[in-house]
């Protein structure tokens, strides 16, 4: 599969995905959920969960709160406007070129792999191999078929 562009991932992917509520879809779930403290290694991010996060979570959903703040780390809990699931925003930044944000359902339906198309960012490529659970998709379709 030839790589996407984070435009593209915003005009294509993003797109497919608002077109209906994913809140009980398990690849959904899955790769908004990406912590890298779960692997035990540096801060890494994931493009994917980034965009869908922001173009999703932040930008459609209901802040049911002003949010919790304090040096760099922020949560803030959202619903649903569709289907009325509430989730937790946890977003932490570690410098001015690194951060991430991770987003947890009340009613976890993660699966437990998922794939990516656009990949991590982190302190410590060789950390990447670490991450199991996530693989770079073969195809546009089975990537899509997960978030929706």
């Amino acid at each position: 599969m030839n790589p996407l562009t984070p435009d593209q991932f915003r005009n294509d992917i993003v797109a497919a995905v608002k077109k209906d509520c994913r809140c009980a879809t398990p690849g959904f779930q899955k790769i908004i959920s990406f912590n890298f403290e779960d692997y035990g290694i540096a801060p890494t991010l994931l493009w994917d969960s980034e965009i869908l996060i922001h173009e999703i979570i932040r930008s459609e959903f209901e802040a049911l709160d002003e949010g919790i703040q304090r040096q760099g780390d922020s949560k803030r809990r959202y619903r649903c406007d569709v289907c009325r699931r509430t989730c937790t925003e946890t977003y932490t930044e570690f410098s001015i070129n690194m951060y991430r944000s991770f987003v947890l359902f009340d009613e976890d339906l993660r699966a437990s792999t998922a794939e990516f198309v656009l990949g991590f960012r982190g302190f410590d490529e060789n950390d990447f191999g670490r991450i199991t659970d996530f693989s770079r998709a073969d195809n546009l379709d089975s990537y899509l078929a997960q978030l929706t």
